[in-house]
């Protein structure tokens, strides 16, 4: 068999997911190709932030200790491929907005299971509102993953792994053993496509919902870059003087395109948080695929035992990403289980019967 022609895997899709399956692949010794546009997506536009706590209900996200520990390793592992490093161990600075949130944070980080993540350290900031000072995040990370789908694009591109278009799903011609694609074959296809989802005619029964998130990209020259600030927002550093802050959560939403009304919302939480004037220099918005029970998806498709979906990753899938994507390989190659939580077969019975599916009337 052409080995040009052939290959074991498609890979439908490049942010998070698709970035994360390809490199346990290439580091697997499995041949692929990636299929994705690489136009802005939930991945490219977020905040890449590597955080194991929730800071919202001040609890560790879920499965945190295994795929924190997990996804550092795995975004180090980009440094002696690329000869670049896309990881940067960063604090993450919670300001208080009450005495009872200061006092929840003290008595949290004598919890066995958080005590690790949180600083028993009170600081006060400057040039920042912060009546009731603040704490932090231990071992949190920030993940240049624009830069990181970029340039591990352009490596597999270059090694003829990665066509870079749109992808036809009416073009994949589906047989018992071999999937058909552009003029190659596979073995297995692996659908990471995000948000698309909901146009995918194989995967579409599945309940995967749409949350759409603006950022603001502010320059702020007096402010130091040297932490993450956490208030009722992000504001993460990019460099340069630039932050990047949000993101808004809107589960209704028309398009993917930057609201005003986001724009409104954010300056307004800005400006409450900043003691100092700053510059609105863009907006970028993406629209994160989550679950209706809120875990991932991962699994074969019911009908198609070599056909795969690996979505609904929410905004937890920086950390969550590496650990789900290697799993599912592994539950390819080596007949290992699936992550009970994130298999998409508890979705089968119940929603199946009814999908939109053109080959599953």
């Amino acid at each position: 068999m052409d080995t040009n022609k052939h290959k074991e895997f498609l890979i439908v899709g490049f942010g998070v997911v698709g970035l994360s399956l390809s490199k346990h692949l290439l580091d697997k010794h499995q041949s692929f190709d990636v299929v994705a546009d690489l136009q802005p997506k939930a991945s490219l536009v977020s905040g890449g932030l590597l955080n194991p706590v929730s800071l919202k209900r001040l609890k560790l996200a879920w499965n945190a200790p295994l795929f924190h520990s997990y996804a550092i390793d795995f975004y180090k592992g980009f440094t002696p491929l690329l000869k670049k490093e896309f990881i940067q161990a960063i604090p993450i600075t919670r300001i208080f907005s009450s005495i009872e949130e200061q006092n929840h944070w003290f008595s949290q980080s004598k919890n066995n299971q958080i005590s690790s993540y949180l600083s028993d350290q009170l600081v006060s900031l400057k040039n920042i509102r912060n009546h009731y000072q603040a704490s932090s995040v231990l071992d949190s990370y920030l993940i240049q993953l624009s830069s990181l789908v970029n340039d591990f694009s352009s490596f597999l591109i270059s090694r003829n792994k990665f066509i870079s278009s749109s992808f036809d799903y009416s073009s994949l011609i589906v047989s018992d053993k071999l999937f058909q694609y552009n003029g190659r074959t596979y073995n297995y296809v692996i659908f990471a496509d995000g948000y698309n989802v909901t146009e995918n005619p194989f995967f579409n029964y599945l309940p995967i919902y749409g949350n759409k998130g603006d950022y603001l990209i502010v320059r702020i020259p007096d402010l130091p870059n040297n932490q993450i600030y956490k208030s009722s927002k992000f504001l993460i550093p990019l460099g340069g003087q630039l932050f990047k802050f949000g993101a808004t959560y809107e589960r209704h939403f028309n398009d993917a395109f930057v609201s005003d009304e986001a724009q409104i919302s954010l300056s307004s939480e800005l400006d409450r948080l900043l003691e100092f004037n700053y510059e609105i220099v863009s907006q970028v918005s993406g629209i994160r695929p989550t679950s209706k029970d809120r875990f991932p998806v991962s699994g074969a498709h019911p009908n198609h035992p070599n056909m795969f979906a690996l979505n609904a990753m929410g905004s937890r899938g920086i950390m969550s990403s590496p650990w789900l994507a290697n799993n599912l390989i592994e539950s390819i190659i080596e007949n290992k289980d699936i992550l009970k939580e994130a298999n998409l077969q508890r979705f089968t019975k119940k929603h199946f019967r009814f999908s939109s599916s053109l080959d599953c009337s």
